[in-house]
């Protein structure tokens, strides 16, 4: 009877422990889950706070010790009982989330971009009317000049065999046409002035885009450069958060911050130009494609090219009095949006502002586009437009680096990406003494918890 009983009682004991085991898993990993949930709150409070990204120190160090302190404090509140289990060893990892991988960055953005309220320019309905009708523009804009480049180049091959017969003022407007052709798409001499740049030094070494060697860029528009109406909510956020030539924000080592994120180059001034020339080109291509579109005004060129232009086969000589007034109106039109007006990206004859012999007379445009207040074109749309031209990873490292200069000057201490990750993994293990009834010495049970934390 006493050996039926004893042995029920070990039989319970060994039930009791091997639930012990399942019960110290749970806790083991209770605690893990506890410790990472307050490294994940020692993020950036200044990145937090400015650009709603959560970044954690990278240095494995600093995390492992982190890790350590948290289960520590976890375990020491547990009791003398037969849940008690002690600590081995720890590791944090942080090499699977580094800062500077673009996908990951980008998951913060969209995060944060959750919150703003998205316009519905350019990601609507008609967003894809939209830049269907930008690439047909700059198609045709490129076809046509490769044919007048053409026949120029011929002109000038052999000028002996062209106007001879023409009285030597009608020889003198032909050319006086074509130069004005030839410098219509040079930016005005009064722009105005942006001083900021870019430090030298070791800020520069630093920063992402030098890091993951990525370079700068002169945008050169063409039909194939535009994709379809993407990436709605990183777009919007960085028109949110940068500042920009018509919305200037306090705080910012750049004035031209959405601008920078466009072309990458170091100053205000160079990416002023870069952004002036791409819309220059840009409205030149779709005032152009209007041209040819509004039977009223390819008349009107066309009646004027046949009678000025003789020297010329006509496609070129309507090509080159058209160029010239696309162009202008380009100008007017890249003026009016550095001024806070509005300037529709597909215009109708009652958006027109500049007349044909006023395009002739002289490049500067007095009118202004009558009743386009209220209509999609302002300078921030086009900026949206352009950002739509700028590869993903040189988007998303640009606006690192706009980031990384602001948070520096702002902390008044270095701070860089690259010390930075969006989580880690944490590694630890665990062991309890084991003892039962009859044995001689006392046995242990080792479990070891891995778990991934990062911020979502």
């Amino acid at each position: 009877m006493i050996m039926i009983f004893s042995s029920l009682v070990f039989l319970i004991l060994v039930i009791l422990e091997g639930a012990s085991g399942f019960a110290l898993r749970s806790r083991a990993e209770g605690i893990c889950m506890l410790a990472g949930e307050s490294m994940l709150s020692e993020y950036q409070k200044t990145l937090w706070s400015r650009y709603g990204i959560f970044a954690v120190r990278s240095s494995n160090e600093r995390l492992t010790a982190l890790a350590d302190f948290y289960i520590d404090g976890n375990l020491a509140v547990q009791g003398d009982n037969l849940l008690r289990m002690e600590k081995i060893d720890c590791l944090a990892d942080s090499q699977e989330y580094p800062a500077l991988d673009g996908e990951q960055f980008a998951c913060q953005i969209r995060n944060a971009a959750s919150i703003l309220i998205v316009r519905d320019i350019l990601f609507d309905g008609e967003s894809e009317s939209i830049c269907s009708e930008i690439r047909e523009a700059l198609s045709l804009s490129e076809t046509l000049q490769e044919g007048a480049e053409e026949g120029l180049r011929q002109i000038e091959e052999t000028p002996e065999t062209y106007g001879e017969e023409l009285p030597v003022e009608e020889r003198a407007r032909m050319r006086s046409l074509i130069k004005r052709y030839e410098t219509s798409g040079l930016p005005p001499e009064d722009l105005p002035v942006w001083e900021k740049s870019i430090p030298p030094g070791s800020a520069t070494e630093n920063l992402p885009t030098k890091l993951l060697g990525l370079s700068s860029q002169r945008m050169l528009l063409s039909s194939g450069v535009i994709p379809r109406a993407s990436a709605p909510m990183e777009n919007e956020y960085i028109l949110e958060k940068c500042s920009y030539a018509t919305r200037l924000l306090e705080n910012s080592l750049l004035d031209l911050e959405v601008e920078y994120v466009l072309f990458g180059l170091p100053s205000d001034p160079e990416n002023d130009k870069e952004v002036r020339n791409s819309l220059f080109w840009l409205r030149s291509a779709l005032n152009l494609s209007h041209i040819y579109s509004d039977p009223e005004k390819k008349t009107e060129v066309t009646t004027l090219a046949a009678s000025v232009l003789t020297l010329i086969p006509l496609p070129v000589a309507v090509f080159i009095v058209a160029g010239i007034w696309s162009s202008v109106e380009a100008r007017n039109d890249v003026e009016m949006l550095f001024s806070g007006e509005t300037v529709p990206f597909l215009k109708t004859p009652d958006d027109w502002a500049c007349s044909l012999d006023g395009a002739l007379r002289s490049n500067v445009v007095e009118e202004t586009i009558p009743g386009a207040a209220h209509q999609i074109g302002t300078y921030g749309d086009y900026l949206r437009l352009l950002l739509l031209m700028v590869a993903p990873e040189k988007k998303r490292a640009r606006l690192m680096d706009v980031m990384q200069l602001n948070i520096a000057q702002e902390m008044e201490e270095p701070f860089c990406f690259q010390d930075y990750a969006y989580g880690f993994t944490l590694q630890a293990e665990f062991e309890k003494q084991l003892r039962l009834p009859g044995s001689r010495r006392a046995g242990k049970r080792i479990g070891k918890v891995c778990q991934e934390h990062a911020y979502q």
